[in-house]
Parts: C-alpha cells; structure tokens; sequence
C-alpha cells in the first residue's frame, strides 16, 4: 500500500487488508490495519479530487473496523478535519455531495460527539450551497450529501439546519428547488426534537401549497412540488390540510411520493398532533407498557392498547364522506379516508360502496348525495 499511488487502488487494496486483517489474530490485524491506515490519511491529505477523497474514506472505514478504538476515532477525526477543509473551500457547482459522503463515511469511526460536530458544520455548509444552487442537478446532489450527514447531526445543529431550510423554502418558487429542499429538511428534521421538527415541517409544508396556488404550473413542475410536500407532509395538520393533499396526490407521478402523501394525510386527519405520534408507538412498542413478571397480565394490557389503537380522527363522519365525494379522492387518497371510517366504527371497508351500505343499515343520517362541500374543522370529536 505505501507504493500506491492511485486513490482507488489504494481503497481497493485496504478493503482487502481489512478482510485479511479480520482472519489474523486480534493483535496482528489491528497493528496491520493501523500501518494501513497511515498511507490511506496522507492520500486523503493530498488528493483533490472529492471523488477519490470519497474513495478513500470508505478505504480508511474499512481498515479503521480492525483498528483499536481510539485509535480508529483518531485516524477518522484527521480525515474528517480535511473533508470540512475541501468543503469550505469548495467553489460553486463543486462536487459536495462526494465530500459529504466521504465525511460521513469516516463519521461513523469517529466518537458521537465529534461525530456531531463535524456534521454540524457540513451540513451548515450544504444548506447555504442549497440555497444558492442555480441548477437542479446540484441542489438535488446536495440534498443527497446532506442525508448522508443528516444521519450524525445533534438536535440543535439539525434545527438550525431546518431553520435556514425552510426559510429558503418560503423565499423560493422555483418548483424543482423547492423539492430538493424539502428533500433536505425531510433529512435533519428526523434528527430534532419531534415537537420541532413537527413544526418545522408544517412551516415547510404550508409554503409549498402556496407555491402551487399562486402559479400556473406545468404538469412535472406540479409533480414535483408534491414531492417537496411528500417529503414534509407528516408535519400537516391544519383544517385544509386534508382536503390539499387530495389534490396534491394527483399531481404525484411517483409511486413512492402517493405513498409519502398518503401518510400525510394520515397525518392530516388525525386528532393527535404529528409530534406525539412518534411517542404513542414507542409506547405501545416498550416493554415498559407491558413489563415482564408484574403477575397480572391483563393489568399490563389495559396500560398498552389505547397508545395501540389508531389515533382518533379530527373530522366527523359527515366531514369524512364530503372528502369521498371530491373527485380528487381515488386510490391511495380514497383508501386513507375508508380505514380512518374502519377505525372510527371498528370494522373494515372495502370500498365506498360497501360503507354506503353500512351507513344505510345502520341510519347513521349521512348525507350521501349532496355535491361535497370543503370540510370546516370539527368542534369536538365524535364519539367512538
């Protein structure tokens, strides 16, 4: 390896070192990988490439996995410092997504707190190039880069991420970077506080829909701002929420965002602000909500199934059949509403139909004709 002069050789050959490494006796591979590694930090000082600075931290993640712990931080601290060095001094347009996943690649031999703090400051990094990419292609790269990094940031470095995120989603209307920059904020809000990155989302969320009001837009363009708003969508909640994302999910062209806007709207309908969804499935998740060797294990049952049961629904009956009747309720939209009416009368609906008939036999009073009119939000919740 000392003779190597080519970055990919190089990672190719510490790849392989690292295998050997692992059949050898415990002491004689981390000494082997720990003479490795010394090649692999001074290519990665010399290189200016990020591609091969990119190749050259999976390298070094490789030979680090055999090396002592400390020592393994140490090598991937070196190498992290010259990752935020060839960001900082990155001209516009230059290739960060490589860099940012190259930091991210030797973050994970680093100690959680050095971890954090290198995020911190490449992810500060790619939000500002984000906010003055001229092109998609490179804001898309660099919504990219920033998941890569999104995955070791602290909670406050992630919020103040956020922060500057969603105030250049409210000051764009270019719908391609809007999505990638809500793409981006999807990334560091899993990283927050779930009350803040509820918020946030909801900010974020509330800016895209207005974009698609005040422009006329073509068919992609429209299919791409519903992709930005998939990516916040767990964020929404608002009275016209529901009756948005309707819309929205059928300017959707990828099956995935129809997926994310469904959960959206999931989100939407429910009577449960999004930041307390997240703690009622740990709960009914934890063993603490049912415990082992407390004797009664019904006990422990009644704790478990309200944080189980689907939350409620914010709309009333009535409020849930006007959202059938608009003609932008078909498929995964459609389907929503009759599981959010399955789980209020706790049985399942196959179709529309098969509520209507239910609603019928059992003279719940709905107005099943009428033309729909715009749900208001609902006083109280009805009872189960």
């Amino acid at each position: 390896m000392k003779g190597a002069k080519n970055p990919y050789a190089l990672t190719a050959l510490a790849e392989g070192l690292s295998a050997v490494a692992a059949r050898q006796k415990a002491e004689d591979g981390t000494t082997v990988a720990a003479q490795a590694a010394a090649p692999l930090l001074q290519a990665i000082k010399d290189a200016k490439d990020p591609a091969a600075l990119q190749a050259l931290a999976e390298g070094l993640t490789a030979v680090a996995a055999r090396m002592k712990a400390e020592d393994a931080a140490a090598a991937a601290g070196q190498a992290a410092a010259t990752f935020l060095q060839a960001m900082k001094d990155a001209k516009p347009g230059g290739d960060l997504r490589a860099l940012a996943r190259g930091l991210a690649a030797v973050a994970a031999r680093m100690k959680a707190e050095d971890a954090a703090a290198a995020a911190g400051q490449a992810a500060a990094a790619l939000v500002q190039a984000m906010k003055n990419a001229k092109r998609l292609d490179s804001s898309n790269s660099l919504a990219e880069g920033l998941s890569a990094v999104a995955t070791y940031l602290g909670a406050e470095d992630a919020a103040r991420a956020a922060a500057t995120l969603v105030q250049a989603i409210k000051a764009t209307q270019d719908p391609s970077t809007l999505e990638q920059l809500a793409r981006g904020l999807s990334a560091v809000a899993a990283r927050m506080k779930a009350a803040d990155a509820a918020a946030a989302a909801g900010q974020a969320a509330a800016a895209l829909l207005q974009a698609r009001k005040d422009a006329k837009h073509s068919y992609v363009q429209r299919a791409q701002l519903a992709a930005g708003l998939a990516a916040v969508s767990a964020g929404m909640g608002g009275k016209d929420d529901a009756t948005a994302l309707l819309e929205v999910m059928n300017d959707a062209l990828n099956p995935k965002t129809v997926e994310q806007l469904a959960r959206g709207l999931s989100a939407a309908l429910s009577a449960v602000p999004p930041a307390e969804i997240p703690a009622r499935s740990a709960i009914a998740a934890s063993p603490v909500a049912c415990p082992a060797g407390t004797g009664d294990p019904l006990a422990a049952l009644t704790l478990l199934l309200p944080a189980a049961e689907p939350p409620p629904c914010r709309l009333s009956t009535q409020q849930l059949v006007e959202l059938l009747k608009m003609p932008t309720c078909i498929g995964e939209a459609r389907r929503v509403i009759l599981d959010q009416l399955g789980n209020r009368y706790r049985r399942p609906f196959a179709d529309v139909w098969e509520f209507v008939r239910f609603a019928e036999e059992q003279q719940l009073g709905l107005d099943l004709t009428s033309p729909p009119r715009k749900p208001e939000p609902a006083v109280a919740l009805p009872p189960r």
